[in-house]
């Protein structure tokens, strides 16, 4: 499930 190159967006991403 890559839904880092889905999710523009590394804020959520590593916060959680």
């Amino acid at each position: 499930m890559p839904y880092r190159e889905i999710v523009p967006m590394p804020s959520q991403e590593c916060r959680l």
